[in-house]
């Protein structure tokens, strides 16, 4: 995601809450899934392509280092709830 890229999940561990978009997670131990997603994710047009990895960069950058300290820096000060 950080990279801007496309990604294609398995629907274990949060990874469907990462990526925040049911269109790319893929039911766990499903092969046929797995492939008629890699299959439509091959269809995609570089422009498709592009604004995928455009939301997926955004996207991560709620999960870097400093995001996150500073999230629960506000948490411990009382500034934020959980």
């Amino acid at each position: 995601m950080a990279c801007a890229l496309p990604i294609i999940t398995t629907d274990a561990g949060g990874t469907r809450e990462l990526l925040n978009n049911e269109q790319f997670v893929v039911p766990i131990r499903n092969t046929l899934a797995l492939y008629l997603k890699m299959k439509y994710m091959c269809s995609l047009t570089k422009k498709q392509i592009d604004e995928i990895g455009t939301r997926n960069l955004n996207r991560s950058k709620l999960f870097n280092i400093d995001s996150i300290a500073s999230k629960w820096l506000n948490i411990y000060n009382g500034k934020d709830k959980l």
